[in-house]
């Protein structure tokens, strides 16, 4: 953000938004007439305070271990016990310091930007935190409607694309913790297959991928808590057949079809109930939708 204030001495700016027993506190630091950097902190169990109580709360826990207090803080509102909170900022400082409530002028115009920063701020720690909160959600829900072993943190998604024969090319994408780790992405460019067999396709790169596992090559010998296949019961049953192969039957797998995103496990006839736009099934489409 580009700011059109005269910035003036050194001076500390604070400013505080808070919502449902959260409070997000925004600090500007100003030294040599210039801003050198920002930082900003969530304080929790924020209920009934008054933004005053809040503000001087964090004004005794930051400033007793900072390591530098500048002569001027400039703050949104007025605290409680302003007078002893200056003289004790004066004692750990060595010499005076200001705490200033702008009404006006260039300094009311920074701390009215420093909290527009807090509140997008706020903004955006909460939709990380509902979007974490889902995903956790959705994972819990995949290790309980799958029956696997323990929740799926990392899952591997398999695909076949450009199927023309020789040029077909098996892909796999990785979720951890559901998301995406496109540093561990790999493709493979189908060999061994003759045609579209879209099985025998998809048990050639998942048998390269589990002998490089054995073999303990690097990230390959990673386990992973879910193998998901882009394909219908019968792309899932060609992968089992490897994974007996291989005697790597630990390792849990299903398989997820476009058409009507029906998911399927091994020894389940029919596809598994998962609520259409519930977090589990979203995490599945998103590893095959990688992939």
């Amino acid at each position: 953000q580009r700011i059109a204030i005269a910035l003036k001495g050194e001076q500390d700016v604070i400013a505080m938004v808070q919502n449902e027993g959260q409070a997000y506190v925004e600090v500007f630091f100003i030294r040599n007439n210039k801003l050198i950097g920002r930082d900003h902190f969530i304080m929790e169990g924020i209920h009934d305070e008054k933004s005053g109580q809040i503000v001087a709360s964090f004004v005794k826990q930051y400033y007793a271990s900072a390591s530098y207090i500048p002569s001027v803080i400039l703050l949104q509102y007025p605290l409680d016990e302003m007078s002893v909170l200056a003289e004790w900022l004066k004692e750990r400082r060595g010499g005076k310091v200001k705490l200033q409530v702008p009404q006006r002028g260039a300094k009311k115009r920074l701390v009215s930007m420093v909290a527009e920063n807090a509140d997008k701020g706020l903004l955006l720690a909460k939709a990380k935190q509902i979007n974490l909160e889902t995903i956790t959600s959705g994972l819990q829900e995949l290790k309980d409607r799958l029956c696997l072993p323990r929740i799926p943190l990392r899952i591997e998604g398999y695909d076949i694309s450009d199927i023309r024969g020789t040029l077909a090319v098996g892909s796999m994408v990785v979720l951890e913790r559901g998301l995406p780790k496109p540093s561990l992405y790999r493709r493979f460019r189908v060999k061994m297959v003759a045609g579209a067999d879209d099985y025998a396709m998809i048990q050639e790169i998942l048998r390269r991928r589990f002998k490089r596992g054995i073999a303990g090559e690097g990230s390959w010998a990673v386990i992973p808590d879910l193998i998901l296949i882009d394909g219908g019961k019968g792309h899932l049953n060609a992968a089992l057949e490897v994974r007996q192969e291989l005697g790597v039957d630990s390792i849990p797998m299903a398989s997820l079809a476009k058409e009507n995103e029906d998911v399927f496990i091994p020894g389940e006839s029919d596809p598994v109930n998962i609520p259409k736009g519930s977090p589990a099934l979203h995490i599945l489409q998103r590893a095959r939708d990688e992939a």
